[in-house]
């Protein structure tokens, strides 16, 4: 990737237009860009080992205070490019380039949420799945009017993964449970209310509020400086709620997924909303659900780098297993939404094969993080 420095230290990528992600240098801040809105900005390997490469640099060089980070078109970020995934999956070193996706997703996720340089995250569109990955341990989040938040794994036969277990075990009142369990998706302001972004910003706004952000930083700036800018573009949110909340405290308090099912069929009050959680409850792979459940109930004693450890040594079980792919053959590939799990019910998955779903790996297969 080449670079041009400017005397007066603007820097600017000379990279194509079809490069996946863009690093465009101005003063202290650079402004990275995942470029992939045919696709939703989907990631790959390659942009997560770019991503990972460029940022390694800003600790270490002092020219960059602040990275802004955003998606260029409708999304900020889908996630990883599971597609892509499942067409190799009988290549010959398709595993191995699976295995080395994640890895460096969740190693960045790590190294992300450890750096000293200031992340902004702009969720102007749909972010989910590794998007959320990348973004949401950024010390400063802002979620627009456009915003989608949404952790749908368990649609395709995984799980929550990227620290889920983290963030949606510190969600409150089991609000995380909902939608890791049935896939809920949060909106606008709803994602500040949660907790997971901070700060709600009108679109239309943001161009001005990245152009302060470089304007009046230096190698001075603190994030509370960042903050104090950001706050002055910040919509009031009146009601802190989210919807439905003290009944999801209620339902998804309960200590499995059975009885959580269970609850919602029975529900004599809000029972149009529960219905509609137990339809995309009907749409999950039954394991995944009670694999994420399993998660976020452990997560919520665990830093974020357990979390992560956790993560890998699901993955693997679940790559050497058969609903991811099934999941995904049926959701992105045949989209014909009739996937064959191997437990068909939540009453057909055994407690024990969840358990040994979270067992430690072989050393050489556990998730290095420094």
């Amino acid at each position: 990737m080449m670079l041009t420095l400017v005397a007066n230290h603007l820097r600017a990528s000379t990279t194509p237009p079809e490069t996946p992600i863009l690093f465009n240098y101005e003063s202290k801040v650079c402004k990275v860009t995942i470029n992939r809105p045919k696709i939703l900005n989907a990631q790959s390997l390659e942009v997560l080992s770019l991503l990972k490469k460029e940022a390694s640099k800003w600790d270490l060089d002092n020219n960059t205070r602040v990275a802004i980070v955003t998606g260029a078109g409708k999304a900020f970020s889908v996630g990883g490019d599971i597609k892509s995934m499942y067409e190799a999956r009988n290549d010959v070193n398709g595993r191995e380039m699976i295995d080395a996706m994640f890895r460096t997703q969740y190693s960045m996720d790590y190294y992300l949420a450890n750096m000293k340089t200031i992340q902004v995250v702009f969720w102007d569109g749909m972010v989910m799945g590794g998007g959320v990955g990348i973004s949401v341990y950024a010390p400063i989040r802002i979620a627009t009017e456009n915003a989608v938040f949404a952790m749908p794994e368990g649609k395709i036969g995984l799980f929550t993964d990227c620290g889920a277990g983290y963030f949606f075990s510190r969600v409150r009142n089991n609000y995380g449970y909902l939608m890791g369990i049935a896939g809920h998706r949060l909106r606008g302001q709803e994602i500040v209310k949660a907790g997971l972004a901070d700060y709600y910003v009108k679109s239309e706004k943001l161009a001005s509020l990245e152009r302060e952000i470089i304007e009046k930083t230096d190698s001075k700036t603190t994030l509370e400086d960042v903050r104090k800018i950001v706050e002055k573009y910040q919509e009031p949110i009146l009601d802190k709620k989210l919807p439905y909340e003290d009944f999801v405290k209620d339902i998804f308090g309960r200590k499995t997924v059975d009885e959580i099912y269970e609850a919602l069929q029975n529900a004599t009050e809000n029972k149009e909303f529960a219905q509609k959680i137990l339809a995309a409850m009907d749409g999950q792979c039954p394991f995944s659900m009670k694999v994420i459940h399993e998660l976020i109930k452990r997560g919520k004693d665990l830093d974020i780098k357990e979390n992560l450890k956790n993560d890998m040594r699901l993955l693997q079980r679940f790559l050497d297993g058969t609903d991811f792919f099934e999941g995904v053959r049926c959701t992105l590939v045949d989209k014909n939404d009739k996937p064959k799990w191997v437990y068909p019910t939540l009453k057909d998955v055994p407690q024990k094969e969840v358990e040994r779903y979270f067992e430690k790996l072989p050393p050489h297969l556990e998730l290095q993080l420094p």
